[in-house]
């Protein structure tokens, strides 16, 4: 079973793109086209939390799902805004899978 840690910096990659891509509903418009702080929060908030288990399971998901560039896309994003820290093991793991269909 999933922990749920890393289901949900899966899911909240997943939806990080989604709503890059195709924007979401805010007060008075549509809002779409750039990066969030929060999104990078998040993020951070959970590559702290995570254990060496659950970041080899999320890099062994990511990769079975072919989800490593989005992911890479998140955690880039949070090293670059916030300085979050991310086991190199990790990104070379998820560097090295395939590209996303």
């Amino acid at each position: 079973m999933v922990q749920i840690p890393v289901f949900r910096f899966l899911h909240g990659s997943v939806n990080q793109i989604w709503h890059f891509n195709f924007g979401y509903e805010f007060k008075d418009g549509k809002v779409s086209g750039a990066r969030r702080c929060i999104w990078d929060v998040d993020s951070d908030r959970q590559a702290h939390c995570s254990t060496a288990d659950q970041w080899n399971e999320t890099a062994e998901i990511a990769q079975k799902r072919r989800m490593a560039p989005v992911c890479l896309q998140c955690l880039f994003s949070a090293q670059s805004t916030l300085g979050t820290n991310v086991p190199n093991e990790i990104i070379s793991r998820l560097e090295a899978s395939p590209q996303s269909i």
